[in-house]
C-alpha cells in the first residue's frame, strides 16, 4: 500500500511499528508532528520489509531464472514542512521532500553477467539523481527490449554494461 497518507498507521503490519506512539486518525491536525512522524516512518519500515522479501524471493528464482527489481517511489510525502501535508502541489512549488523519492534496483548476479554490468559502476553510480523519466528506458535495456523509443542515454543501467565491456 505504499506510504499514502493520511492514513499512515494503516499501511503498516505490527511487526512494522518501531516508531511510538503514532499518529492513528486521518484528521492530521489532531495528531502531534512527532506521532505523525512516527506513523510515516512505520509505512517505511513495512515497505522496506516488503522489498526485502521481495529480494529474498528474487535471490530463490535466480537459479532458474534471471532476476531483478526496480523499486521507485512515485512521490514523497510532506509532513508539515512550510505548513504543508501529503503531496501533489504542482513541480513547481511542491517542495523537495515531495520530489525527491528512492528508487532501488537489485539485480541477481546471472542477470548483471547476461547484461554484462559492472558491480563496481553501479554502486558508483548509486548517488547520481535520476527521474521517472529513467525507469522506461531502464527498464527496456535491462530486458533487452528493442524499441526506437529507447534512449541508452536515459537507462541507468546502459553507462555501466559499456564500463563492464570496456573492462574486458
Amino acid at each position: 500500500m505504499g506510504s499514502h497518507g493520511p492514513a499512515y498507521a494503516k499501511r503498516s503490519s505490527a511487526e512494522s511499528k518501531l516508531f511510538k506512539p503514532e499518529c492513528t486518525t486521518e484528521v492530521l491536525a489532531d495528531c502531534g508532528h512527532s506521532e505523525l512522524m512516527n506513523a510515516y516512518d512505520n509505512s517505511i519500515v513495512e515497505t522496506d520489509r516488503f522489498l526485502g522479501a521481495t529480494i529474498d524471493w528474487l535471490k530463490a528464482e535466480s537459479s532458474r531464472y534471471d532476476t531483478g527489481m526496480l523499486y521507485l517511489s512515485d512521490h514523497g510525502e510532506s509532513l508539515g514542512e512550510y505548513g504543508q501535508f501529503l503531496h501533489g502541489l504542482p513541480y513547481s512549488v511542491a517542495p523537495d521532500v515531495q520530489k525527491h523519492v528512492p528508487m532501488v534496483s537489485w539485480l541477481s548476479p546471472d542477470l548483471q553477467k547476461r547484461e554484462n554490468l559492472s558491480g563496481a559502476c553501479l554502486r558508483a553510480s548509486s548517488d547520481k539523481p535520476y527521474t521517472h523519466d529513467n525507469l522506461y528506458h531502464s527498464v527496456l535495456g535491462v530486458l533487452d527490449v528493442h524499441s526506437p523509443s529507447y534512449h541508452a542515454d536515459a537507462d541507468i543501467f546502459g553507462h555501466c554494461s559499456a564500463v563492464a565491456s570496456a573492462q574486458q
